[in-house]
Order: C-alpha cells, then structure tokens, then sequence
C-alpha cells in the first residue's frame, strides 16, 4: 500500500463551506478530500457527497 498511496493528501478543514472543498477538489482534479482538523483526520469527503447535497 505505502508504494501506492498518495502521498501529502489534500486536506480541508471541517469548517470550511462545501462549495469551497468542491472548488478544489475540481481545481485538483480529484474525487475526495481529508477533512483534518489540527493534523488529524476526521472524516473524508467525496464529490458525490457535494453533488448530493446540491452543491453544483
């Protein structure tokens, strides 16, 4: 797994707006960002959840 995985994520904070994390998730060009909040991880979110949640 460590010769795979990516390394330096992208992460956002918790408090951050939504539109924001799709922003640069499309800025990226990735499907999903760490949410971290003081260097830990506490969540993940994917670009379906912005698109679910009506975010275009």
């Amino acid at each position: 797994v460590g010769d795979l995985m990516t390394r330096n994520p992208l992460t956002i904070a918790p408090g951050e707006l939504a539109s924001e994390a799709l922003r640069r998730m499309q800025g990226k060009s990735v499907m999903m960002l760490f949410v971290a909040k003081a260097g830990r991880l506490e969540g993940v979110i994917h670009m379906h959840d912005t698109l679910r949640a009506g975010i275009a």
